[in-house]
């Protein structure tokens, strides 16, 4: 983590502010290449305040800025999918086969 210097009135009042949670406090995450001076630069022109040691990961406190509100990120609605609609297969009506009317005679007769 990187100290403020205590020396300055500005880093002081940041500290304070801080320790109050007046002000958020950010981690910032620099990559290995970068120097400690750029780092120091960055915070610095944030809060106007300058570092004494520089590591990778820097915190420092970012001033609030009244009446500004930070944009919430809309998320975006999947669109459901249609299922399609299965045709219903006709039934075939089966076709009732006519009895066949046995051919009776008119008379009578024992024989």
């Amino acid at each position: 983590m990187v100290q403020l210097l205590a020396a300055t009135t500005t880093a002081c009042a940041a500290r304070a502010l801080a320790q109050t949670g007046m002000l958020p406090t950010v981690t910032l995450f620099l990559p290995m290449a970068s120097t400690g001076e750029v780092a120091a630069s960055v915070i610095t022109a944030h809060i106007g305040v300058q570092l004494v040691q520089s590591s990778w990961e820097v915190s420092f406190a970012i001033p609030r800025r009244h009446g500004v509100k930070k944009k919430k990120k809309k998320k975006k609605r999947k669109k459901k999918k249609r299922k399609k609609k299965k045709k219903k297969k006709k039934k075939k009506k089966k076709k009732k086969k006519k009895k066949k009317k046995k051919h009776r005679p008119h008379c009578h007769s024992p024989t």
